[in-house]
């Protein structure tokens, strides 16, 4: 997975991503309805519909569009890629943003029914235009119900500024079958709770039954009194990483990120 200018810091070793999604225009987003498939009758059977919601979205001051979306349906996401629009107040686009799936601005992982995800767009100067953000998806991939879902678990969650950067510091574990590959997550709120930001980073080589600090670094400039609203984790399946693919874990577990070229939103 790619990450968005920042730095991760893990207790067994230091790594930095300091590069944003891959570019990537949009024309015709693909729906995100589902198909259908014949059943043994003459009648057909419909797949539960896939389900997104925007449900927040905040603007760094130098142009970080951040929106978090949550899974309204009832069938756990494996992996989709997102188109993000930022509107205007006449409801003209700004900018859409996507990139190819596994690009971490843009692709929603291992997201069970109800639960909230981060995505992200540099949009520049251009953000601060924005009123409205829509949020469409593509290359849709759902969980086979036979896969094993891991219990994954944030606590000692803190949060420390300096000189225009952010650092959010928590112990991640992982409980149950899964893993070991996973994307952690920290939303930044403001005093009324509102989204200001969303730091995303990838970490492998979790096990089951082990637990381990994890820091993120967010190299952007936060509103005064921004504060950590959650910390939340996902654990990345087989298809997320086809253009890069994921390392092989080693007894001695050593976290290994990915990069990417920085994005230019189209407009």
């Amino acid at each position: 997975m790619r990450a968005l200018a920042l730095k991760i810091v893990v207790a067994l070793g230091v790594v930095s991503l300091l590069a944003a999604c891959s570019h990537a225009s949009v024309q015709h987003p693909k729906s995100s309805s589902t198909s259908t498939s014949p059943s043994t009758t003459s009648q057909p059977t419909t797949k539960p519909r896939i389900q997104f919601s925007v449900v927040d979205w905040g603007v760094t001051p130098d142009g970080l569009l951040s929106v978090r979306v949550t899974n309204s349906g009832v069938t756990t996401i494996e992996s989709a890629r997102a188109i993000i629009t930022a509107r205007d107040v006449n409801g003209n686009a700004i900018a859409t943003v996507s990139a190819p799936s596994g690009d971490r601005c843009c692709t929603v992982v291992g997201l069970a029914p109800g639960l909230d995800f981060g995505l992200y767009a540099d949009l520049g100067a251009s953000a601060a235009r924005t009123a409205k953000v829509d949020v469409q998806y593509t290359n849709i991939v759902r969980a086979k119900p036979s896969n094993p879902v891991p219990i994954l678990t944030a606590s000692h969650i803190s949060m420390s500024t300096s000189h225009g950067t952010a650092i959010v510091s928590t112990r991640l574990g992982m409980r149950g079958k899964g893993g070991p590959y996973i994307t952690a997550q920290a939303f930044l709120k403001n005093p009324s709770g509102k989204l200001v930001a969303v730091i995303s980073g990838g970490f492998y080589c979790f096990t089951p039954g082990h637990s381990r600090v994890i820091k993120l670094q967010f190299f952007h400039p936060l509103p005064a009194n921004t504060t950590v609203g959650s910390v939340e984790a996902f654990p990345i399946g087989p298809v997320t990483d086809k253009a890069d693919p994921l390392p092989a874990c080693t007894p001695t577990p050593t976290p290994t990120p990915t990069s990417s070229p920085a994005a230019a939103p189209t407009s």
